[in-house]
């Protein structure tokens, strides 16, 4: 016989997890015990809310469940963001929640809540337990659900006095993820539509991104320019001879939108077309094959000529196949000369920048931690004006290498994302790229890494200021107000984490400032005294978009209001 929590954490092991992520409290003790006990590690976090990104930042460069335990009530509600961040950004999550006591007569106990009423929009699925012998089955189907179609955070709610009862654990058998099946037809009908197009082109998303061989093989096939997602950047190589980069409108690259223009059809794979994703719903679309494993997103945001709902690299298997006799594999053509010859262009232009004097230029930064880093190394950020910068100025090799919060579009993500990419992914080169304004939110996971002791390298993009915003109200209201971070001593907060520190102030300092914070050797903030001078495509094209959905009278009033502060202000 063993408790119920030893039942849920066998289960946990059986399906490969190695780690967990959380803090203990008074009600969810059992499972840290039962973690002690099965030889697991359990890394303890400064605040739960970094425990849930540090678990979907697992999920995502493994594809497995990234696991957090937290305490009822307040431990649940600290990872709604978290929640949020993992079920839009397709993570998968497995939050393992005690329940109050069930055996209990009297009500308002200690962290009493409704968690299903509460957390039922955040999560796929809200599994609540009731008897031990229920544990390992619940747990098990937690995980199956978590990785399922598109991937995503679940819940097990199991009362705390049932964690402790004796259960007679059984193995339970390892659920392999369910994934719609599209019909033969349906197949046959998305093979006839490649087959017509005179020159398609592939959008590739995150859902892609187990699939990177046989996005490129259809490539080859098709002689098709692939562009992706935010997400999905790396699922092909940014330097391949058929990568365009990332989207493909007028806030994607110019070699995309340029590339696209001459699409008669678009093959997205695994990807919904989200506002982010797709500059502002301002994507020109040509015919539409769309493929995701969620059938809710298929054809939602733009209309498909077909559809087809399930596991991404089952279905392009089934339509190479179906297209392999008319289509071999093309090795050179005009379409990638001209694609070599942009990026060559484009690598040209990025070594010939003229320096920054007074400050540090985004650009130039980016581009020499991307000289510096493996090609497998894994890049996370936050949500700021870095993120759009990181866009342009570093790119992608294999997929799951550039982790940004997205969809949901958390600040404070980058951080504690970076410290679960180094937990599941021992011996990669990580770094964090993040703003200040995030940096604050939950700079204190700084202690996690250092406990742990991850070389963790934190790139501050520091200009004082929570900048996106700032550019938007100076540039909208013509006018800034409570965005400004002033009189932060950065050095002094990374060596009381025990930190190293460096500085770097303008363009000439920052080959020797990136190479030094990588051959530290410990735990490093890298402190960029940044200047973002005007808006880089991804905002400008975004904003055009945003302003073609705008009524004419509300542009107008926007307008009339610049213009008057402009003048009389």
């Amino acid at each position: 016989m063993i408790t119920g929590a030893e039942s849920a954490i066998k289960t946990l092991k059986a399906h490969g997890v190695r780690h967990a992520f959380g803090i203990p409290g008074v009600q969810n003790l059992e499972y840290f015990d039962a973690f002690t006990s099965e030889g697991m590690d359990v890394v303890l976090t400064s605040h739960e809310l970094g425990a849930s990104f540090m678990a979907d930042s697992a999920g995502r460069v493994t594809g497995e469940p990234g696991v957090v335990v937290v305490v009822p009530g307040p431990g649940l509600t600290n990872i709604f963001t978290g929640l949020g961040e993992a079920l839009l950004d397709s993570a998968p999550v497995v939050v393992l929640v005690p329940g109050v006591r069930s055996d209990s007569k009297q009500d308002y106990q200690l962290h009493e809540i409704n968690h299903e009423g509460a957390a039922e929009n955040l999560s796929k699925l809200f599994i609540k337990v009731e008897r031990g012998d229920e544990i390992a089955g619940a747990v098990a189907r937690a995980v199956q659900v978590a990785k399922s179609g598109e991937p995503g955070p679940v819940i097990v709610e199991v009362p705390f006095n049932v964690l402790m009862d004796n259960v007679k654990h059984k193995n339970v058998e390892v659920l392999a993820p369910e994934f719609p099946e599209p019909s033969e037809a349906d197949l046959d009908r998305a093979a006839e539509l490649i087959l017509s197009a005179r020159q398609p082109g592939i959008h590739a998303g995150f859902g892609a991104s187990d699939s990177s061989a046989l996005i490129m093989e259809l490539a080859s096939r098709l002689d098709a320019p692939v562009s992706t997602t935010i997400s999905g950047r790396g699922v092909i190589p940014e330097d391949h001879d058929l990568s365009v980069g990332f989207g493909f409108g007028n806030f994607g690259t110019p070699l995309a939108e340029k590339t696209f223009k001459k699409v008669d059809l678009v093959i997205a794979v695994g990807c919904k077309f989200s506002e982010v994703g797709s500059g502002g719903y301002g994507l020109k679309m040509p015919k539409l094959l769309h493929i995701d494993a969620n059938p809710a997103t298929v054809g939602r945001n733009y209309k498909a000529e077909v559809g087809l709902a399930g596991d991404a690299g089952k279905i392009l298997k089934a339509l190479i196949k179906r297209i392999e006799d008319k289509k071999p594999k093309i090795e050179s053509s005009a379409l990638r000369d001209s694609i070599r010859e942009a990026h060559e262009k484009h690598a040209k232009k990025m070594l010939s920048l003229k320096p920054w004097k007074d400050a540090v230029n985004p650009v130039a930064i980016l581009t020499e931690l991307r000289k510096l880093m493996p090609r497998d190394g894994i890049l996370t950020t936050d949500s700021g004006a870095h993120t759009s910068w990181v866009l342009s100025a570093y790119d992608a090799y294999k997929p799951r290498t550039v982790l940004s919060p997205i969809d949901f579009s958390s600040m404070g993500y980058g951080v504690p994302a970076a410290v679960g990419a180094m937990v599941a992914a021992p011996g990669r080169k990580v770094v964090a790229v993040v703003g200040d304004g995030g940096l604050l939110m939950t700079g204190s996971e700084f202690l996690t890494a250092a406990r742990l002791g991850l070389p963790l390298m934190v790139v501050l993009f520091n200009d004082q200021a929570l900048g996106m915003i700032k550019q938007t109200q100076e540039r909208v209201y013509r006018r800034a107000g409570a965005v400004d971070i002033c009189c932060m001593d950065w050095q002094s907060y990374a060596r009381a984490f025990g930190f190293d520190y460096v500085l770097i102030k303008n363009d000439s300092e920052v080959q020797n400032g990136l190479e030094k914070a990588f051959n530290s050797g410990g735990p490093v903030l890298v402190d960029a005294r940044i200047e973002y001078r005007g808006l880089n495509r991804m905002i400008l094209g975004t904003g055009v978009s945003y302003a073609k959905r705008t009524p004419p009278s509300v542009i107008a009033r926007i307008a009339a209001r610049g213009i008057w502060r402009s003048l009389f202000e």
